[in-house]
């Protein structure tokens, strides 16, 4: 018989893992593999949703000047 809290982790993860916001388990026994797993979801997430920077309304290169020159 498995014990009432493995049950309840399966029902959460399979009631809350969704195509738009899945779950991942990810080992933690080495440090390294945990920190490369997570990295490469993050990656892979962020090249999909392909973040910019929104267009800038005022002149970029004059505001870039500004800290340089001096008072």
């Amino acid at each position: 018989m498995r014990p009432a809290f493995q049950n309840a982790y399966e029902i959460a993860l399979e009631r809350c893992g969704t195509s738009y916001a899945p779950w991942y388990l990810i080992p933690a026994d080495h440090k390294w593999y945990r920190n490369w797993a997570v990295g490469t979801l993050l990656l892979e997430h962020f090249e999909e949703l392909d973040p910019r920077y929104p267009e800038a309304d005022f002149d970029v290169d004059e505001f870039r000047k500004r800290p340089l020159e001096q008072p």
